[in-house]
């Protein structure tokens, strides 16, 4: 995506938005929520929700939280102007 000249903030914005949509699925799924009971509550459609459940397994809710810390304080740094979103994006690619 950043080869094809899309905004690296947008990019943090939608990967932050997927994380927190699969952190949202994990939890209610773990209080025993029911797929589309899942779907109705966060807006999405029931199949992003068989999709999320698919992928949330593979990470714990502690790893999901520590995620979107560091996409919500390197959107921070991009904003405040105190680093290039491009370079921080893929540092960040290449922590996870």
């Amino acid at each position: 995506l950043l080869r094809k000249e899309k905004d690296s903030v947008n990019i943090i914005a939608s990967v932050a938005s997927n994380i927190r949509n699969l952190y949202s699925v994990k939890v209610l799924y773990e209080k025993k929520y029911k797929q589309n009971d899942i779907a109705n509550i966060l807006g999405i459609k029931p199949y992003a929700v068989s999709i999320a459940l698919d992928n949330c397994n593979n990470f714990s809710s502690k790893k999901l939280l520590f995620l979107l810390d560091a996409l919500s304080d390197m959107d921070y740094k991009t904003k405040s102007g105190n680093g290039q979103a491009n370079i921080l994006f893929e540092m960040f690619l290449l922590n996870i």
